[in-house]
């Protein structure tokens, strides 16, 4: 199984870029849509990985979908500030620290869950939770009946 993980990770990363070139082509003029479908294909990715985890074939193929849509996510969010703030380095350094909050937050409380006894699964639980989290806050403004933000 360790020779597989190097591999793995190569699909993973082939996904991301993938991924980033889709959504940088769209991204200025689609970027909500781009972050609901995002969020939701990384919040079933999550859920379907911690319940099929134990299926090599599953989680492969959940890993590539994590791949096609968590990181690839950026370019929209990037997208969405430059359209709201005026670009500049203190907003990119900003919009930089948030997603390392993000990253490091679901970390740690991945790790407090792992360290409380939880099963590994308990960091996908919680990944599907704040993926979900996520798409909540951006379902709201398909209301508007609007393709972009405002």
């Amino acid at each position: 199984m360790i020779q597989v993980v190097p591999f793995i990770l190569m699909l993973y990363g082939a996904a991301n870029i993938v991924g980033n070139i889709v959504t940088g082509h769209f991204a200025f003029r689609h970027s909500l849509i781009i972050m609901v479908i995002g969020l939701a294909v990384l919040s079933m990715s999550l859920t379907g990985m911690a319940l099929l985890a134990q299926y090599t074939w599953f989680a492969v193929a959940f890993v590539i979908l994590i791949g096609l849509s968590g990181v690839p996510m950026n370019p929209a969010m990037m997208a969405r500030i430059i359209s709201v703030a005026h670009p500049g380095p203190m907003v990119n350094a900003v919009h930089t620290s948030v997603i390392n909050i993000g990253l490091g937050g679901g970390t740690f409380l991945a790790g407090l869950a792992i360290s409380a006894g939880y099963d590994v699964r308990a960091a996908l639980w919680i990944g599907a939770v704040l993926a979900v989290l996520g798409l909540c806050s951006v379902l709201p403004y398909l209301r508007r009946g609007r393709v972009g933000w405002t």
